[in-house]
C-alpha cells in the first residue's frame, strides 16, 4: 500500500507541476491578451475621437445651414408678407373690374334698347316711305286724271 501511496504522491506531484505550468502559461497568455485588448482599445478610442471631432465639425456645419435656413425663412416670409398685400390689391381691383363690369351690362343694356328702338323707327321709317310713296302716286294719278 505504500508503494501505492509512493506512487499516488509522484503523480500529484506531477499534477502540481503541469498546474503550477498551466498558471504561469495562463499568466502570460492573460498579459499578452490585456496587452493586445489594451492597444485595440487605443486604437478604437482614437478612431473613436476622430469620428466625434468630424461629427462635431459637421453638427457646426449644420448649425451654420440652420441659421442660413432661418434667415431664408425671415425672408420668405417678408416675401409672403409682400404677397399677401398684392393679393388685398388684387382683390380691391377685382371689386373695381366687378362695378366696371356692372357699367359695361348697364351700357349694353342700354345699346341693346337703342338698337331696338332704332330697329323699329327704321320700320316705322320705311312703312312711312311706303305711305309718302304712295301717297304721292296716288296724288300724282289723280292729277293727271289715271284714277
Amino acid at each position: 500500500m505504500e508503494a501505492r501511496i509512493a506512487r499516488l504522491e509522484s503523480d500529484v506531484g506531477h499534477l502540481r507541476t503541469d498546474v503550477a505550468d498551466i498558471k504561469t502559461d495562463l499568466r502570460g497568455l492573460r498579459d499578452w491578451a490585456e496587452g493586445r485588448f489594451d492597444r485595440l482599445e487605443d486604437k478604437h478610442d482614437a478612431r473613436f475621437d476622430k469620428i466625434d471631432a468630424r461629427f462635431e465639425q459637421v453638427d457646426a456645419r449644420f448649425e451654420q445651414v440652420d441659421a442660413r435656413f432661418d434667415k431664408v425663412d425671415e425672408r420668405f416670409d417678408k416675401v409672403d408678407g409682400k404677397f399677401a398685400r398684392v393679393d388685398d390689391r388684387f382683390d380691391k381691383i377685382d371689386g373695381k373690374f366687378a362695378r366696371v363690369d356692372d357699367r359695361f351690362a348697364r351700357v349694353d343694356a342700354r345699346l341693346d334698347a337703342l338698337t331696338h328702338a332704332i330697329a323699329r323707327a327704321q320700320v316705322a321709317a320705311v312703312l312711312l316711305y311706303v305711305a309718302l310713296a304712295a301717297g304721292t302716286f296716288g296724288t300724282m294719278a289723280r292729277a293727271f286724271g289715271w284714277i
